[in-house]
């Protein structure tokens, strides 16, 4: 099995160095080698693509094999011929140098295009050509340099389709190596023959990966398996499979494999193989000569679209729209608590849906504000009822608390299908670039965009969102502005905000809750905000979405900055102003817009969410501490910026009130 532990243990007792390592060693824990594009101007930016490491048992069909000590198979599920194959209308760019193990997209069939991997460099008739492996079909091809186009980096993120296997327990007989006269383990050809024969028998094959006592920090070592055949239509059963070892044993000669019960991957052998196949100089295909001829990259919709836009930029020099799309003019107002009162009942109460899936810890979880309806005559729905503004009040009925939600939701889905519509058109999307975000944090300004999310996100909340964008550097660090939460995204999946989506204030806030600290005094040490495993899941579970979270309009504080304070990662922590941290360095609570809370409770519940936080439990979560995670003054009603030279102190009376809304006080 292929793992990463807390040393490179195959280095210490294997004296193997390891050809494409998973993760990279330092003093402290091992960090793990990210796909993409992760060069320099003074390095070749070669590329790098993961592989999947099966721990278990798996149905693949077979792709092909060399040897038992090389087989190369594909998962059922493989998205080879969907997402990983290229066709026209696609813009390919010609690579400008041969590069050894870089990737690169590659003809594999007439007009189609597959990722692939320059496996060798060699000359032909005076030129150098190239070995590819196709790292989706384990198939080889002898290429000019012609036909091999740029493999943009999104397609990088996928790991190869095609995975490398070998059969456990199994050694070749002894042969003498011609070369050097000496006996010398190696598959024959009979073998290698005879196990390709074996492995066309049946359509699928069910692997079960042996794991290892040993962590091999290499993607490139075969995973030790027992292969087994399964016909058509026996796929899901669990117990039915015929041993393919027991059959190649059969099929072969005596003597030309050992067999050797192994159950720890660790003593498990790589051996060679005998190639008798003449040797010469390699031909070349006619679709690996060169480009396909009249290539389209682009469809004739983009085309006419482009040509537009080159008409449109010859006769203005200046686009019209620049101020429009401008991130220094396209700035979201912040949420403030004049906006909660748009919300907020006779009584001062707010109604928030929690966003639970957005949930970090007790400092850090997102929720979205909502009307309280009533139902008028005639189907109409009417809000914020009160005395002077809907006098007849006998002819309304109040919704329940599930018609609360579902009509908050509405509001969201109206304004995802206003950024889908819009942002679905390219003519609407301006990339946003890593250049010109860290130029305008820089310049202290609050940078939106608009974000292409992942397909579990966009299920729900639409493909296109509106983002707050924290921090930028190999990715960015944003904020889901109306479904909540944090991410890390790529550069290229940001775009640049319209003007018109920027008039409304964010749907979803981040709280915070507020007058607790972790109980765990190493992690409130070290790092100051965290919180312990248990806490966290605690915490989680007493989050309910199935009813509105109600908050009074005084027991809530915002942090609103103006202008950020920012500064490079090189800074000096110790130079810096008290209180002020490094961009990179600020806990998610320390941002701008952040809402602390307190005694607040569900729909239908009497006891505060910090009541049942830290006493509602069988075991207590948590520390109360009034000045955690800042301190606190909602009776003046202060916007504190935590990032100020001096924050001043909260209010004594406030600080007197009980903040648990629980009967016992001296409890704290």
């Amino acid at each position: 099995m292929i793992a990463i532990g807390l040393t490179p243990v195959e280095e210490e007792l294997f004296d193997i160095m390891p050809k494409e390592p998973i993760a990279k060693y330092s003093e402290k824990d091992p960090e793990m080698l990210l796909n993409g594009r992760r060069g320099n101007d003074t390095e070749v930016n070669l590329g790098r693509i993961n592989r999947i490491v099966l721990s278990g048992k798996a149905i693949v069909e077979y792709l092909d094999a060399k040897s038992p000590s090389e087989i190369w198979v594909r998962i059922q599920n493989h998205i080879t011929d969907s997402t990983l194959t290229i066709r026209e209308p696609y813009k390919l760019e010609p690579i400008p140098e041969l590069y050894l193990n870089d990737y690169v997209l590659a003809p594999y069939d007439e007009r189609v295009f597959r990722r692939a991997r320059i496996i060798d460099i060699f000359p032909i008739q005076n030129r150098n050509c190239a070995k590819i492996l196709f790292i989706d079909d384990a198939t080889t091809a002898v290429v000019n340099p012609e036909c091999l186009c740029e493999m943009p980096e999104e397609l990088m993120f996928y790991p190869w389709q095609a995975i490398q296997i070998s059969m456990i327990g199994i050694f070749p007989g002894l042969s003498i190596d011609n070369n050097s006269y000496q006996i010398k383990p190696k598959w024959s050809q009979d073998v290698c023959d005879q196990l390709c024969e074996v492995l066309k028998i049946f359509p699928y094959l069910k692997i079960e990966v042996v794991l290892s006592s040993v962590n091999f920090n290499d993607y490139s070592r075969p995973l030790p398996c027992r292969i087994y055949g399964v016909g058509k239509g026996f796929e899901d059963s669990k117990d039915v499979g015929v041993d393919l070892t027991s059959i190649l044993i059969a099929r072969c000669r005596q003597d030309s494999i050992i067999e050797i019960p192994m159950h720890d991957a660790a003593y498990h052998k790589f051996f060679e193989y005998e190639d008798s196949r003449e040797t010469g100089e390699p031909e070349i295909e006619e679709i690996h000569q060169q480009m396909p001829l009249n290539w389209k990259h682009l469809s004739p919709e983009e085309e006419e679209a482009q040509k537009a836009e080159e008409r449109k930029l010859f006769k203005n020099d200046i686009d019209p729209d620049v101020g429009d799309w401008d991130p220094a003019n396209c700035q979201i107002p912040a949420f403030s608590k004049s906006d909660l009162e748009k919300f907020a009942d006779e009584n001062g109460i707010v109604l928030m849906a929690v966003e639970g899936n957005a949930t970090k810890s007790p400092y850090v979880w997102f929720a979205r504000p909502i009307m309280k309806t009533w139902s008028g005559p005639n189907d109409t729905v009417v809000t914020n009822v009160t005395k002077s503004s809907y006098p007849k009040q006998e002819e309304l009925t109040l919704d329940d608390e599930v018609e609360w939600m579902m009509r908050g939701n509405e509001d969201l889905v109206a304004c995802a299908e206003e950024l889908d519509t819009y942002y679905s058109n390219t003519k609407n999307r301006k990339p946003l670039l890593a250049e010109q975000i860290k130029k305008y944090h820089s310049e202290g300004l609050h940078v939106y965009a608009i974000c292409a999310v992942s397909e579990e996100r966009a299920a729900f909340t639409g493909e296109w969102q509106r983002v707050e964008i924290l921090n930028c550097n190999v990715f960015a660090s944003v904020r889901y502005l109306d479904s909540g939460g944090h991410d890390m995204v790529l550069t290229s999946s940001l775009y640049k905000i319209h003007k018109q989506h920027c008039r409304y204030p964010p749907k979803c806030l981040q709280l915070a809750l507020h007058g607790i600290r972790s109980s765990n005094p190493k992690i409130t040490d070290s790092v100051p905000g965290a919180w312990n495993a248990l806490e966290v899941a605690t915490f989680k579970t007493l989050l309910r979405e199935d009813t509105p979270l109600q908050v009074h309009l005084n027991d809530s504080l915002v942090m609103n900055q103006t202008k950020l304070e920012m500064f490079e990662f090189s800074v000096d922590r110790l130079t810096l102003p008290e209180g002020i941290e490094p961009v990179g360095m600020r806990k998610p609570y320390q941002e701008s817009n952040v809402f602390f809370v307190r005694d607040v409770t569900f729909c239908g519940e009497t006891k505060s969410l910090l009541w049942e936080f830290h006493e509602g439990q069988h075991y207590k979560c948590g520390i109360i501490e009034n000045d955690m995670p800042m301190p606190w003054n909602p009776v003046k009603g202060q916007q504190i910026d935590v990032f100020a030279d001096k924050i001043e102190l909260f209010d004594v009376e406030t600080a007197s009130s009980d903040p648990m809304s629980g009967d016992d006080e001296e409890s704290f």
